[in-house]
């Protein structure tokens, strides 16, 4: 059996492989900043509706409601080109959007991406 992507999981696993590849080269302070960055998005969402299954119980609205600050400062970050909150912002947004709507590849590139800023040696520059 084939299975075919929706075209908004296309787009979005192509926007997803390009920030992976803006990815590695980051310096490590970068990589740090922003992990620890995600991390405040994961206990806020922890802390606000009871981790990733409060958020899949909220209805679409309230999903929407939830994503909406967060698109705001992912929106601020890249305004003022604060490349650790955009990114931040951005891959918290995109695993909300991707669980909320079923995308299991994109799932995973989201986390593959959170990986990549995690996953680094400290002796690297």
């Amino acid at each position: 059996m084939l299975f075919f992507k929706p075209e908004r999981q296309l787009a979005l696993e192509l926007d997803l492989e390009g920030l992976s590849l803006r990815l590695k080269p980051l310096s490590t302070t970068i990589k740090l900043m922003t992990s620890h960055r995600l991390r405040k998005y994961q206990r806020a969402l922890e802390n606000d509706i009871g981790g990733l299954p409060g958020f899949m119980a909220l209805s679409v609205e309230g999903k929407v409601n939830y994503m909406i600050p967060i698109i705001s400062q992912m929106n601020e970050a890249r305004d003022q080109q604060n490349e650790v909150d955009f990114i931040a912002a951005y891959l918290t947004v995109m695993l909300l959007e991707s669980i909320s709507c079923g995308y299991h590849s994109t799932m995973n590139l989201v986390f593959s991406g959170m990986e990549n800023l995690a996953a680094f040696r400290w002796d690297e520059s």
